[in-house]
């Protein structure tokens, strides 16, 4: 292969324009789960973001030796400072989701939602850390495009948004849950649980995160063991084997149903479903136009159906 090859390659792979369907979609699924989320801690908000936390702004800050994103370091250190901050952020989030101006909704969104990670940090999980750097992928990603009011008040004033961009943020987003698996693989490895096949057992009997039974076949060493090694194999194959098409949609599938099993079983808040939202954005960037006219296809024959049997 030349070198001229390989550079052509890597532009048709990043930057030769594709449907921005996928990342339109992944908008709506992303933003829903950081709605979610972030939700779920503006409840307490007293108690992790307010002047009397139970880790205050100033404690916060000197865990820091290096300049951080924290707005709340530059604002006055006040409960009404915090309550506006939460209020504007659920404003931009259904920005991002609805998809009105979609870029500048997404950077409001990263920007708060990082201060509100650095203000107690000790919130934070994996998950967290995860969605802050998706999120500042959207800042740069043509998501508003389509499915979105940007794209509705765009045909209102007699003009449409582009169908086709370049991929390289979609690309990057992928490689990013790639790198996510197979570094998870890799951390794995070392610990001697997962290499003499016994993880599964000790991670299924953490009363502290048990949401349901655990299913009988799991009380057998000979399906703890294959269950153990399983996983390594797949969560390996959802960071490497899932792009090769042939492999691409089995394999989402089968890693929607791993996610979904852990979620069956501990409740590990927040990270199985980003996970699995995740997956959804794993599809090949040509693929989601042709997904989503096939359950518009159906959509409208279910309906055409019914209204035929009904007169």
């Amino acid at each position: 292969m030349k070198l001229n090859d390989l550079k052509n390659a890597w532009n048709n792979y990043f930057f030769q324009e594709k449907p921005v369907d996928g990342i339109c979609i992944l908008r709506i699924f992303f933003g829903l789960l950081v709605f979610s989320t972030f939700f779920q801690d503006a409840i307490f908000y007293k108690d992790i973001w307010s002047t009397s936390a139970i880790q205050t702004l100033e404690i916060s800050l000197r865990n820091y030796s290096f300049p951080i994103l924290n707005i709340f370091q530059y604002l006055p250190n006040e409960d009404w400072v915090v309550k506006l901050s939460i209020i504007i952020m659920f404003i931009a989030l259904f920005s991002f989701i609805l998809g009105l101006k979609t870029k500048t909704s997404a950077l409001i969104c990263f920007i708060l939602l990082v201060s509100f990670n650095q203000r107690n940090i000790n919130m934070l999980s994996s998950a967290d850390l995860l969605i802050r750097i998706i999120l500042m992928y959207f800042v740069f990603a043509p998501s508003g495009n389509k499915y979105s009011l940007d794209a509705y008040f765009a045909r209102k004033k007699g003009r449409e948004l582009a169908s086709m961009a370049s991929p390289w943020i979609h690309r990057i987003l992928q490689i990013q849950i790639a790198v996510v698996y197979v570094s998870t693989v890799i951390a794995k490895s070392k610990g001697h649980t997962w290499v003499d096949g016994s993880a599964v057992y000790y991670a299924t009997r953490l009363t502290d995160f048990e949401r349901f039974p655990v299913p009988i076949f799991l009380d057998y060493m000979w399906s703890i063991k294959l269950m153990t090694w399983s996983t390594l194999v797949l969560e390996f194959a959802l960071g490497s084997l899932i792009f090769i098409d042939e492999l691409r949609k089995p394999l989402i599938i089968l890693g929607i149903f791993f996610h979904l099993g852990i979620e069956y079983m501990m409740a590990i808040p927040t990270f199985e479903w980003l996970m699995i939202v995740c997956l959804i954005g794993m599809f090949k960037i040509e693929e989601y136009p042709v997904i989503i006219n096939k359950i518009k296809e159906r959509f409208i024959f279910y309906k055409f159906g019914n209204e035929t049997s009904n007169n």
